[in-house]
């Protein structure tokens, strides 16, 4: 083709479709480096994943953890690293848990005696109630 021929038209400018002219010396070996050099471009181009592949992968990859438990562990990383450590309490901590015993007892005595006093009130009213005849009469 003939493009930058100002003096033909348009078509006369591609005739003839191809022609095969011989090349200077020394040309053929950069020709057949740029051929071989836009055909490794076009492979690697052609082997390269698309967003697509990496959105699947990444979709696949989360299911997976998903299904093996891995996204929400069942304990704190803490207590795995101390799963071996023995939990030894402090002084405060046992005086604080022997106070606790200590009130729970008060309360549980409490109770009993509360119990205790309404089955005395309960009784003493069954008592009362027995002794009157059924017209108020002893």
């Amino acid at each position: 083709p003939r493009l930058f021929d100002d003096t033909l038209s348009f078509t006369e400018s591609f005739v003839p479709v191809y022609t095969f002219e011989k090349s200077p010396g020394g040309q053929g070996y950069y020709r057949a480096a740029v051929l071989i050099g836009l055909g490794a471009l076009f492979y690697w181009a052609y082997t390269q994943p698309t967003e697509f592949d990496s959105l699947i992968q990444a979709q696949k990859q989360f299911v997976d953890d998903l299904y093996e438990g891995n996204l929400l562990a069942d304990q704190s990383q803490q207590a795995k690293d101390d799963i071996d450590k023995v939990k030894v309490p402090t002084v405060e901590e046992l005086l604080r848990m022997e106070e606790e015993e200590h009130l729970a007892q008060m309360d549980l005595e409490e109770d009993e005696m509360v119990d205790q006093f309404m089955e005395e009130m309960l009784a003493k009213a069954d008592e009362e109630e027995d002794t009157y005849d059924e017209y108020g009469e002893e």
